[in-house]
């Protein structure tokens, strides 16, 4: 079966070396959770901090199931992931996770 795993806009490396990634195809899952907040932003394209107006960094983890009936494992989890925040005039963001070594 075809993995499901978004693409990322682009990749982008830091003085550091650390890979960053965007996800814009993921901006309508990202919507509903925040319309249930009374929010409405649009996704900025662009992985900039020209123009930005506040910027966040956090770190997040995940917890994964898996669906496929072949798969010896009900799910997984991540580990710490860092993550970029950034709000842009008009009500845009990003969050830019960075990308974990396959």
């Amino acid at each position: 079966m075809p993995s499901r795993k978004p693409k990322p806009s682009r990749r982008k490396k830091s003085k550091s070396g650390t890979r960053w990634s965007l996800y814009p195809e993921l901006h309508a899952d990202v919507s509903l959770l925040l319309k249930d907040a009374f929010l409405d932003f649009s996704f900025h394209e662009e992985d900039d901090e020209i123009g930005c107006s506040k910027e966040y960094d956090t770190n997040i983890m995940g917890r994964f199931t898996c669906n496929n009936s072949s798969c010896g494992s009900r799910g997984w989890s991540s580990m710490m992931i860092a993550i970029t925040i950034r709000m842009y005039p008009g009500e845009q963001y990003n969050a830019r996770p960075e990308q974990a070594d396959s």
